[in-house]
């Protein structure tokens, strides 16, 4: 009976505990203990054995729940396990691009030797190393760039510095992007370089030139611009070599080429060219305008030949000279359609008047002159001068006569003289040239030696005459000289 109560006992106190927190999640049941002598007194209880593994959750007990009890302390973390032996799964997609690492500390090496330019490899990736030394080969990257790479300029550090495009690029180009809103659009400046504060002789002190180097044409080639100027893409400005003779320099303004300058040279010669007239301009206006068929004074950009070719066309004065010319000369000038002459004097003389009446079959020519020098080397020698008479024309002349012995004679002497004045008048009729009336004998001047002298007019084709024989009796070989003007009035 003692025992059955133990249990009894045992039973009660275990209610108690489930009503008080609830059955725990204990270790299994330890082994139970020997048995007591038959009808001997309870032993005292033995030490807790070690929790056994948990057991599998037993049945819910018919009791009522007991209340909850307080939670217990939160436990410390285990040890992170070994790293499992399984396969590496696939690598998953990329995640977004960190926060750039701080710049490494290493100092930078020294720069290496240069090498020849090589070809741009490929980008490689960023190395978690400190930075290496510079290797051998890379130019400098200039400040430019060609598809996105950079300009090198080949030589870098020995003052030969050159950008170059590749071969295969067909227009290479320097340019800037179009300005994008109203500011001022911006200039290229290209500014050779300047001569240092402390040059002291002409070289050092000259600045350096911009220089524009074409090749010469290979093969049968055309010559090259210097320079070519264009406004949206049409071009206005061509600066080189004559295209058609290259021992000349030429400016050629607007698309023209060739023979078409408009200002060329040598060191020696220069020409200014219009391909179809050319102007000298003064203060806007246009005082001189020439063309193929000749130059015009004062008249703008228009021509008045008279339908001449190789003439000079000069307008009537705006003010015709009212003072001499202020040193030893002439003022040459037109006014009402005639040609004048002021001397340095203040003579002035007409000469060519514009005519009166209207001009019907007449040649319209006044004041005709000819002059004519000769010389005679015999005695009895002879000399011809002629005068032509125009088909369908008639010529009123005068004929002013000198002549002087030069040396040679044995009779006379140096320095003899002979003179005459003769008046006469021929016609052309159809291609057929006579003598109207006789000549007349308007004077006649005579040494003593030349007096033998005689000055003759008759008809030779289409020509007046005039023959003069030297006098005889003034020794083997007289030497003479004439002189003769011809005065005439055609009609």
């Amino acid at each position: 009976m003692s025992k059955t109560r133990t249990n009894d006992s045992q039973l009660d106190a275990l209610k108690a505990r489930v009503a008080l927190g609830g059955l725990g999640g204990g270790g299994a049941t330890g082994a139970t203990g020997p048995a007591g002598s038959p009808g001997g007194a309870t032993g005292p209880t033995g030490p807790a054995g070690a929790t056994g593994a948990a057991g599998a959750t037993g049945a819910t007990g018919a009791g009522a729940t007991g209340a909850t009890g307080s939670n217990g302390a939160t436990g410390a973390n285990g040890a992170t396990g070994a790293t499992g032996a399984g396969v590496t799964g696939a690598t998953g997609a990329a995640g977004a691009t960190g926060a750039a690492g701080a710049t490494g500390a290493g100092v930078t090496g020294a720069t290496g030797a240069a090498g020849a330019t090589g070809a741009l490899g490929a980008t490689g990736a960023t190395g978690a190393g400190a930075t290496g030394a510079t290797g051998a080969g890379g130019g400098t990257p200039a400040t430019l760039t060609f598809e996105t790479q950079p300009f090198l300029l080949s030589g870098a550090g020995n003052g030969n510095g050159t950008v170059q495009w590749p071969q295969a690029q067909a227009t290479p180009t320097v340019t800037q992007a179009q300005q994008a809103n109203g500011a001022n659009p911006a200039s290229i400046l290209v500014a050779p370089q300047a001569p240092g504060a402390g040059a002291a002789s002409t070289p050092t002190g000259t600045p350096g030139s911009l220089i524009v180097n074409v090749a010469a044409p290979v093969s049968t080639g055309d010559e090259a611009s210097n320079f070519v100027g264009q406004r949206a893409g049409i071009v206005v400005v061509r600066l080189g070599v004559r295209t058609d003779f290259p021992s000349q320099s030429a400016l050629y303004l607007s698309a023209n080429t060739g023979s078409s300058y408009s200002v060329a040279g040598t060191a020696t010669d220069t020409f200014v060219n219009g391909p179809i007239s050319t102007n000298l301009v003064v203060a806007g206006t246009v005082d001189v305008h020439v063309e193929a068929a000749g130059v015009q004074y004062f008249n703008g950009v228009t021509s008045a030949f008279g339908g001449g070719s190789g003439v000079i066309g000069i307008t009537n004065a705006i003010t015709a000279p009212t003072t001499n010319p202020v040193t030893a000369g002439i003022v040459f000038y037109a006014s009402t359609g005639a040609a004048f002459v002021r001397g340095s004097n203040g003579a002035i003389t007409a000469i060519a008047p514009a005519g009166e009446g209207t001009q019907n079959s007449q040649a319209g020519k006044t004041g005709t002159s000819q002059l004519s020098f000769r010389r005679t080397t015999t005695t009895g020698g002879t000399t011809t001068i002629d005068i032509p008479i125009a088909t369908d024309t008639n010529k009123n002349f005068r004929l002013v006569i000198s002549g002087r012995i030069a040396n040679g004679s044995v009779t006379g002497t140096v320095g003899d003289a002979w003179g005459a004045t003769r008046e006469a008048m021929f016609k052309n009729v159809a291609g057929t040239v006579t003598q109207v009336g006789a000549t007349t004998v308007v004077s006649t001047f005579t040494d003593t030696n030349m007096v033998l002298t005689t000055a003759l007019l008759t008809v030779s084709t289409t020509n007046a005459r005039l023959t003069i024989t030297a006098p005889t009796g003034e020794g083997a070989t007289p030497t003479i000289d004439w002189s003769v003007q011809v005065i005439g009035l055609d009609n």
